[in-house]
């Protein structure tokens, strides 16, 4: 993974190709220069990574012609650039030509046919082509059944095929896939897994949008106790765990899917009338969003709003109060005294002192 590292090395020996004039379309320079593009992918260097491409694709339609496996990997290289980029028609262009080279060299049924079809399936997507991508995904699939049996490409394959149901509104179906993907991940990854992470995630997302919540909060909490183990078998509690990721990339997207977890499990909780719980999941997200972002963030401004109302839901309005003016206070920081955030927790407030007796009117106005 130390990429930039091996990007120097891979440069000292482009450079002692030129230094004994070896031919740039010799095989030698040809596949150096080609894995050279492949490094600078992975370094986020998209523009150099782009121009390797470019040349590399004159070379190899010069040696090999324009129906040649290594060819459709540099189709297949400046794809991924253009689609990194955000310029998606150009994406699919390549990968068009990809795909149709690898059809051509390795027949219909192949590993590289599906892994250009899945490509197709993300750039569609991106594009907004939902149809087109169910129908990249469906011929995938169809050769994954002979090619891959049940392996994780497969697990992947089909939680790629839940997603773009979800985007032509066939929920059923999308679940159908989604557990699919997850029986098939049990096997072929660890518990803590990325992939599995997030097929719990989606099936989540799905059973809540369904409005079937109990279902949804079954999932979520085998998400959270897997989400949870990991926090926890190796760190005392969160602070310290919170201790090792500054700077550390794949710890704080973890953090934030944990936070995401709890406030989620809270909003179902929520839904189900259980406003206790409720509070005590937006709590757990309230003290890692603190961690994260600081104690004066909108987030945690929001978050504080949200337990205000499930207090006041709940006829606490103590709770409810001391919720509603910590989520005050930060608003006011953020927006100043004339915002609209402001002026609907103000509101709020006002209703919480309505029914708390003991206040007279004067100090609702006065605070307002």
């Amino acid at each position: 993974g130390e990429y930039d590292k091996a990007v120097e090395i891979m440069k000292k020996c482009l450079s002692v190709l030129e230094d004994y004039e070896v031919a740039d379309d010799s095989r030698a320079a040809v596949l150096l220069s080609n894995a050279m593009s492949t490094l600078l992918l992975a370094t986020g260097d998209f523009q150099e990574a782009l121009d390797f491409c470019e040349d590399n694709l004159e070379v190899m339609k010069k040696n090999f012609g324009e129906y040649h496996n290594m060819t459709a990997t540099v189709y297949s290289n400046m794809s991924y650039v253009y689609s990194r980029q955000g310029e998606y028609q150009q994406a699919l262009d390549c990968c068009k030509k990809s795909l149709k080279i690898n059809e051509k060299v390795f027949g219909s049924c192949h590993a590289a046919v599906v892994l250009s079809c899945s490509n197709m399936i993300e750039i569609c997507s991106n594009l907004g082509e939902y149809q087109q991508a169910l129908e990249y995904f469906e011929k995938a699939l169809e050769i994954s059944k002979m090619v891959f049996v049940e392996d994780a490409q497969m697990a992947v394959l089909y939680l790629n095929g839940g997603t773009i149901c979800v985007r032509l509104g066939d929920l059923q179906q999308s679940l159908g896939y989604y557990e699919k993907a997850l029986e098939i991940a049990k096997k072929a990854y660890p518990k803590e897994h990325n992939v599995i992470l997030t097929i719990y995630e989606s099936i989540c997302f799905l059973y809540d949008k369904l409005e079937e919540y109990d279902k949804a909060l079954e999932y979520y909490k085998i998400l959270l106790e897997i989400e949870e183990s990991i926090v926890y078998e190796e760190h005392k509690s969160l602070s310290d765990f919170f201790a090792q990721i500054e700077d550390n990339e794949l710890l704080t997207t973890f953090a934030k899917r944990l936070e995401k977890s709890y406030s989620c499990v809270g909003s179902i909780c929520r839904k189900l009338g259980e406003g206790h719980d409720a509070v005590e999941y937006y709590k757990k997200a309230l003290e890692i969003r603190k961690l994260l972002w600081g104690d004066e963030h909108e987030k945690v401004a929001g978050l504080c709003g949200d337990i205000g109302d499930v207090f006041l839901e709940l006829e606490e309005y103590h709770d409810a109060l001391e919720y509603y003016k910590k989520a005050l206070e930060i608003r006011k920081v953020l927006c100043g005294e004339e915002n609209e955030e402001v002026a609907g927790l103000c509101g709020d407030i006002g209703i919480v002192f309505l029914k708390l007796e003991e206040y007279h009117d004067q100090v609702l106005y006065s605070y307002c």
